[in-house]
């Protein structure tokens, strides 16, 4: 039987397609959900007058250990730089360390992905509907 919430758009999980249902049944690692570590969000944001529409972290070393580094496209065409960092024990402070524009117009940041090369050096790449750079 299919139960379960009803998804946007659709009336209730009854009304999947079926290649979805067998989508679904054959990846059973996607039925849990993925906690970081410390087993609560790293990033809250609320009440924000834009939306994040993609995200891609990525691992920084640093003196004195290594961080979460997360780049958050939003729905106005901007990526946001944030670092997620150990203010005291179990405590995690979020602090961001900047936002580009990144299309001469406003349009949403819809992909994200880091790449990193042999030199050392990690690429951020990053496209639109319409546009890509």
């Amino acid at each position: 039987a299919r139960a379960g919430p009803s998804p946007p758009g659709l009336g209730s999980t009854r009304e999947f397609p079926d290649e979805l249902v067998t989508f679904v049944r054959s990846h059973p690692l996607m039925y849990d959900p993925v906690y970081p570590v410390p087993r609560r969000p790293l990033l809250v944001r609320a009440g924000l007058p834009y939306g994040f529409t993609t995200l891609a972290v990525d691992l920084a070393q640093a003196a004195d250990g290594r961080y979460e580094v997360l780049f958050l496209g939003t729905d106005r065409g901007t990526v946001q730089k944030v670092v997620v960092l150990p203010k005291d024990p179990g405590v995690l402070e979020e602090l961001t360390l900047e936002e580009v524009e990144v299309f001469k117009v406003p349009v949403p940041v819809k992909t994200l992905w880091i790449s990193s090369k042999r030199t050392n050096r990690a690429a951020l790449h990053l496209y639109s509907n319409t546009l890509n750079f």
